[in-house]
């Protein structure tokens, strides 16, 4: 499992990033533990708080090449 904090600055940003994410067969959350969503989900991800950085949760076994795809939306 590898976590990560993404940030979008325009709603084309999530729409970029599930396309990138659902290029693999990853399970991925994005929120808090108590508000987790799927992270492939449109819908979910604009349920949450986009004004600051969401909590990314990938189980997948090719997570360094989930990550270089998402790159752009990981903040530190």
């Amino acid at each position: 499992m590898t976590q990560v904090k993404v940030f979008f600055k325009r709603a084309d940003d999530i729409k970029s990033f599930i396309h990138s994410l659902s290029k693999y067969d990853a399970t991925a959350t994005i929120g808090e533990p108590e508000n987790r969503v799927n992270a492939k989900s449109i819908i979910g991800i604009f349920s949450q708080d986009l004004s600051k950085p969401l909590l990314l949760t990938i189980d997948c076994d090719h997570c360094p090449e989930v990550l270089d795809d998402i790159r752009q939306f990981i903040v530190e």
